[in-house]
């Protein structure tokens, strides 16, 4: 197999980089540190989502959320709800599901 080959193989199995022999020890030093700047980078935008202000994420989670669940749980109690009364609830409910898309929407990204 020629370099390239072996290059492509590597990367498309899952490697992350391919240093061909022979290589200079100070470029793989180089390559090792960038990995790891590149892993701490990566792991701490990840873990921005968990450990960030928890009161604040459970709040943007839990407001629509419960937008949500009390007009449902009105709506399944009450069977002589008024029409107009019914199609508030679903405002409500589609107004709160769109902000917990939207929050989630913004945690993901």
């Amino acid at each position: 197999m020629n370099e390239e080959n072996q290059m492509r193989k590597h990367l498309t199995n899952g490697g992350d980089d391919f240093i061909p022999k022979p290589f200079k020890v100070d470029e793989l030093i180089e390559i090792v540190k960038n990995k790891i700047e590149r892993f701490n980078k990566i792991k701490n935008v990840c873990s921005n989502i968990y450990t960030g202000n928890k009161t604040y994420f459970l709040h943007q989670i839990n407001t629509p959320l419960n937008g949500i669940l009390l007009p449902i749980d009105l709506l399944m109690e009450n069977e002589h709800l008024e029409k107009e009364d019914v199609l508030k609830f679903y405002e409500t409910i589609k107004i709160s599901g769109e902000r917990l898309n939207r929050a989630t929407q913004n945690i993901m990204f």
